[in-house]
């Protein structure tokens, strides 16, 4: 029952209207949700980091490409290389000079290289900050779970405080019933005013707490508004969720923050084994300079220079072997960290299915006690009416008959609740 597979359909319910309650339609907790993840800043970052990963990865395919630079040289030596050829052994009136280089020298170039292999660190690196940038969006996503639960245990508090509320009501109408009969009987000196009295006081104690649950709804509704970035007010509708099944699979956050980490680890280690491998390439410079190629000419020349060159680190001093320990003692702890999370998460799935029992057990009594409950009612009603019994009796059963009211409702929602901790603690909601 993952959010993200009703992410459509809820999007087109809920496009019509902003602000929840006055004469707007009914608030689930399905549109909460989606309305709190547009709302949460950290997963917004999610798009940015994408954005990063692209053009660094485009920064890191230029490696492929080859590089350009231009350089301009322009210098004066005090001195320059003189060579003497001893004239003797030449023919007579045959005299040589060698040349001489010039004191000012002049350069032009533009040199141009180009990587034909270099041990697949290009490749290691991309994959390293693709699966950077994938562990931070799951860290992302992860702290939006906490927004989940919080989200989740207001909406319940509101349906919880709603219900009692509902049942408030239906108590207080029910006494206002029983008090417009009195009040002929009291005329006729059938009902004592103080039976009268004490019917009025229970239905302004039950007027008291209404006004304290009220409150209690306001409250919690705000903060519905502050998480969802929508308008909510006390009229709306808290709808409550569908019954739902429990999925056991364990589709967390932390078990991809854990894979995506150890995945970091390898392609470190894959790293690692590039910077060890041979790394070959081509480069070639073209120039115009005075000297050119030939020092000894006094004049300007075009030259180029081609040519291949290779770098290998053969020996490392065993530096690379024992990062790449480094690495597997991090996969290690990785792999305890997930054992750990895993055992914590089946204490939580245990202890939930336990209360789950627990209030299904408690709903078959609760369904018993309050049809007794509403037939004492419906006897001390008759009693109260015929003066058999007093007021203080009858409201005691009133009280008992709502409390059994509230307590079956209230094990209902305790119930779906739990089932939907369970969800949220399999990662399935």
């Amino acid at each position: 029952m993952k959010i993200k597979f009703r992410i459509l359909a809820t999007i087109i319910l809920l496009s019509s209207f902003q602000v929840f309650g006055q004469n707007s339609g009914s608030l689930t907790i399905d549109s909460c949700l989606l309305y709190a993840r547009n709302q949460f800043a950290l997963l917004k970052n999610n798009g940015l980091n994408n954005e990063i990963i692209n053009l660094q990865t485009k920064n890191l395919n230029a490696n492929y490409l080859p590089a350009t630079d231009f350089s301009a040289k322009a210098q004066y030596q005090s001195q320059s290389i003189e060579i003497d050829i001893n004239s003797e052994g030449l023919p007579p009136g045959v005299e040589f000079q060698f040349p001489v280089p010039p004191l000012d020298q002049y350069a032009l170039t533009l040199n141009l290289t180009q990587s034909i292999y270099d041990g697949g660190m290009t490749k290691a690196l991309k994959e390293l900050e693709k699966v950077k940038t994938n562990l931070q969006n799951l860290k992302n996503e992860l702290s939006f779970t906490d927004v989940k639960k919080q989200l989740t245990d207001i909406y319940f508090s509101v349906l919880f405080l709603q219900k009692t509320q509902e049942q408030i009501k239906n108590t207080l109408n029910e006494l206002d019933a029983k008090r417009s009969t009195l009040k002929s009987g009291l005329k006729n000196g059938v009902v004592t005013k103080e039976n009268y009295d004490l019917l009025t006081v229970s239905i302004l104690q039950l007027k008291q707490k209404q006004t304290e649950i009220h409150s209690g709804i306001e409250n919690a509704l705000a903060i519905l508004s502050i998480l969802t970035g929508k308008t909510i007010h006390s009229g709306v509708t808290v709808s409550v969720p569908n019954d739902t099944d429990l999925i056991e699979d364990n589709n967390r956050i932390e078990n991809k923050i854990f894979y995506s980490q150890n995945e970091i680890y390898d392609t470190k280690i894959k790293l690692i084994k590039a910077k060890r491998l041979p790394k070959f390439g081509a480069y070639a410079i073209g120039g115009y300079g005075n000297p050119g190629l030939t020092m000894l000419k006094d004049e300007w020349n075009p030259y180029f220079i081609v040519g291949a060159n290779l770098h290998w680190n053969i020996w490392d001093w065993n530096t690379g072997k024992r990062n790449k320990q480094i690495q597997k003692i991090n996969q290690e702890s990785i792999i305890n960290q997930k054992t750990s999370f895993e055992q914590s998460v089946n204490v939580q799935k245990q202890k939930l299915k336990s209360e789950i029992d627990k209030y299904t057990e408690l709903m078959t009594y609760d369904e018993q006690i309050l049809k007794l409950h509403e037939g004492i009612c419906k006897a001390m009603s008759n009693k109260l009416k015929n003066g058999t019994v007093n007021s203080t009796e009858y409201i005691s059963a009133i009280n008992k008959k709502q409390q059994a009211a509230v307590q079956f409702k209230i094990h209902k929602l305790k119930l779906l609740k739990c089932k939907y901790d369970y969800l949220i603690v399999t990662g399935n909601l």
